[in-house]
């Protein structure tokens, strides 16, 4: 494909991005995916792993899909490092470095626009099982 392809594929990356941050900042409620969308993505959603695969030289993956709290999907890609046995499974454990912390924050700022905690809430108080190593 080349870089061409993956300038082209960024470019709607970044529109997509940018629609999704104009539709976050309008007033209509979100779209409902049905269970027949969930299907039709999943059924896309192999091919476009391996595609970026691919395209990127990442040699393995593995990708689990969630809808209305039940896992619909689950595989692995690849190789746990290029060229190398053992293959990715659907446990297998990345690091995932500095990449946790902002989709942990996502998550949080979700839950605060909700209004379900807030910015300064202890976690203890929402997981009373939750504790720090160091006190």
């Amino acid at each position: 494909m080349g870089s061409m392809g993956v300038r082209c594929r960024t470019t709607h990356h970044v529109r997509t991005a940018a629609a999704a941050v104009a539709w976050l900042r309008s007033s209509s409620p979100p779209p409902q995916l049905t269970q027949q969308d969930v299907d039709n993505a999943v059924g896309e959603l192999d091919g476009i792993v391996r595609d970026g695969m691919e395209e990127t030289g990442v040699p393995g993956v593995a990708v689990a899909v969630v809808y209305k709290d039940r896992v619909v999907h689950v595989t692995g890609f690849g190789k746990r490092q290029a060229g190398l046995s053992p293959a990715v499974g659907p446990d297998t454990v990345f690091q995932l470095a500095s990449l946790s912390k902002p989709l942990a924050s996502t998550v949080v700022a979700g839950a605060v626009g909700d209004k379900v905690i807030d910015w300064d809430d202890p976690v203890a108080g929402h997981l009373p099982g939750f504790a720090l190593k160091d006190r």
